[in-house]
């Protein structure tokens, strides 16, 4: 009589942990689905528009330097990239659940396209109406690049206040889905600098929007990458160091790149000499 009661209680102990074993292997196939579900549709949000482009012709390239594609997705990268995300995302979004964390993400791509596309739209529109020369809207953009980037810079060499232990152990405070949307995509995906960057590289040479397009929605594509799987790399050991420190270089190059403008608008206004 034991031995038939432990048989039967060892059968339904090992039952439930082959049906727990199944659930948890079919809840995160249905995310690792969910994610790629998600990655595909930023991709094909942003995929249209480069198409309907691809088929204008490059004609209307004006004479002289002309940022080729490896340039533009490399300030794109910088200015709209995944490192500076990952860690306000993952602030955001500590204690949520794995279904809101995806549909944060996700609207907070798509949004993010429509607010830039928009920007770039009317940036340029307005600035074709007020006449506004390409010195000064080089020098303005590059202000505003190297301003933002050295903010975070010279932050580190200010004096840091401990936050107690028991003060990080709480847990993060319910937030509105619609506050943590707009602090999602203002300023944390679309920055200034990136608006800046974008609004500057159209008006200026019209011909590579086609290129503009494709690096922005490749750059999205990553950022929601990062996004759904933001705590599974911050658990990784080494990992938030060696961004942190990625971070902290693309920094320096979104100062440099900032100055780079400023100078270019100098010679472009013919108060510095033109090279060579």
């Amino acid at each position: 009589m034991q031995r038939e009661l432990c048989g039967t209680f060892s059968k339904k102990k090992h039952g439930g942990d082959m049906r727990g074993a199944k659930e948890k292997s079919a809840g995160a196939k249905d995310w690792c689905g969910e994610g790629v579900r998600c990655a595909g549709i930023a991709l094909v949000l942003f995929a249209l528009p480069v198409l309907a482009h691809a088929q204008t012709p490059a004609a209307g390239r004006a004479g002289g330097y002309v940022p080729d594609f490896a340039q533009i997705a490399t300030y794109v990268f910088v200015m709209l990239g995944p490192v500076k995300i990952l860690g306000p995302f993952a602030t955001m979004t500590r204690g949520m659940e794995g279904k809101s964390l995806r549909r944060l993400a996700l609207i907070g791509i798509v949004v993010s396209l429509i607010t830039l596309v928009a920007a770039a739209t009317i940036g340029v529109s307005t600035l074709g109406k007020w006449r506004i020369s390409q010195g000064a809207l080089q020098l303005a953009g590059g202000a505003i690049i190297f301003l933002v980037a050295l903010k975070p810079i010279l932050a580190q060499f200010s004096p840091q206040t401990p936050v107690p232990v028991e003060v990080e152990k709480k847990p993060a405070p319910l937030v509105p889905m619609k506050q943590l949307l707009r602090a999602l995509v203002f300023p944390t995906i679309v920055t200034p600098q990136g608006l800046a960057l974008i609004i500057l590289i159209v008006a200026a040479y019209p011909a590579v929007e086609g290129d503009m397009a494709l690096a922005v929605g490749a750059v999205m594509v990553l950022n929601l990458m990062i996004m759904l799987f933001a705590r599974l790399i911050l658990k990784t050991p080494g990992l938030g160091f060696a961004l942190m420190i990625f971070g902290n270089v693309l920094g320096v190059l979104q100062v440099a790149l900032g100055v780079q403008f400023i100078i270019g608008a100098l010679r472009v206004s013919g108060i510095l000499p033109p090279l060579g």
